[in-house]
């Protein structure tokens, strides 16, 4: 049996009081029905209000850490003091009796963006940027999202600045240290999951080089792997000197490229740790090769294949040395690459 006992009014809401049982209960305007003898919140706007069982306003808040507070429902604990609110972009997050807020999140990346996944001993590396077909800047917040023991977790930028990271890599000699490849910015040096420094044309001894056009300039760093010994090597797209080497002990250098890339774009490395070579490649259907000395060649992906491919997607090397190509129509494999030298590549 219902029987309604009061009708009240909350900032000219109608709220009606009434007994289920041996219970009093609150019915608000939009059908949320609340035990009478605890706290209740209510949603005006960006700001949320709450009342004790006497309909008193008993606390109220508009903002949060990263500004007005954008509810879409919000309640209260038992203990009178902590809220929790259903943000419109942040999901749910606690605000504390201290006023401290919290964010209430799974254990998950902090989004569903992926440009590449790079594995490393039992963990998964996420590289969540982007870039146009122009090659152009998507702008994606920059970050690395690490997968490992049953966890997620991001960096710690530590008041750096930048975007679009497309390739990192772990160092083998030091699995603290990653490096990461923010295409338009520079590489990302991140120890700990703590970014120390951006690496660009302003610290490398301009061995990092940026593309300008006008007023625009852009450090366009698209891939980057680490050898077996700790060297980190890196593309440098649109430059002469196009591959880039930070030493194991932090020295920095370059190869000049320039006369087989030209201007085609380099956005990819991968390192061959079996004949030490240097494969990288970009918008142009070729690959292109580097010794790390002085010797440089490239490959026709469609020399000595049956099928015709206009573009090259991937690669990766196996425990042999063999060069396995993904292409836009299927897997072409290089398996004589030690001889790449003899005959320019071509």
């Amino acid at each position: 049996t219902e029987t309604f006992t009061e009708t009240a009014k909350v900032s000219g809401t109608p709220v009606n009081k009434f007994k289920i049982g041996n219970t009093d209960y609150t019915l608000l305007n939009n059908g949320t029905m609340t035990p009478g003898n605890k706290i209740t919140a209510k949603v005006y706007g960006d700001k949320v209000v709450w009342y004790d069982f006497n309909f008193q306003p008993v606390d109220s808040v508009e903002n949060w850490t990263y500004g007005p507070l954008e509810p879409l429902d919000a309640e209260v604990a038992s203990d009178g003091a902590t809220l929790f609110v259903g943000h419109v972009w942040a999901g749910l997050i606690m605000r504390k009796p201290d006023g401290e807020w919290i964010s209430l999140s799974p254990n998950s990346p902090v989004s569903d963006d992926v440009y590449a996944l790079r594995p490393f001993s039992t963990a998964m590396l996420v590289c969540p940027g982007g870039k146009r077909t122009t090659y152009d800047n998507a702008y994606m917040d920059g970050n690395v999202y690490v997968y490992r023991g049953n966890r997620w977790s991001q960096l710690d930028k530590n008041g750096h600045d930048f975007f679009d990271v497309l390739d990192v890599s772990v160092n083998p000699k030091d699995s603290n240290e990653m490096l990461a490849a923010a295409w338009g910015k520079g590489v990302v040096r991140i120890v700990n999951g703590v970014v120390q420094e951006v690496y660009d044309d302003s610290n490398t001894q301009g061995v990092l080089s940026a593309y300008s056009a006008g007023d625009f300039k852009s450090v366009r760093v698209g891939g980057v792997a680490f050898d077996n010994d700790g060297n980190a090597w890196i593309v440098n797209s649109k430059q002469q000197n196009g591959l880039v080497l930070r030493t194991a002990d932090g020295e920095w250098k370059s190869f000049y490229t320039s006369s087989m890339v030209g201007s085609n774009e380099i956005d990819k490395i991968v390192v061959d740790n079996v004949h030490g070579y240097k494969w990288f490649f970009g918008r142009a259907n070729r690959i292109f090769v580097h010794d790390g000395e002085s010797q440089m060649a490239f490959v026709n992906p469609n020399k000595g294949s049956k099928v015709e491919t206009s573009s090259v997607n991937c690669l990766a090397v196996d425990d042999d040395g063999e060069i396995w190509v993904g292409s836009n129509k299927g897997i072409k494999v290089i398996y004589d690459s030690y001889k790449i030298f003899q005959n320019g590549g071509d």
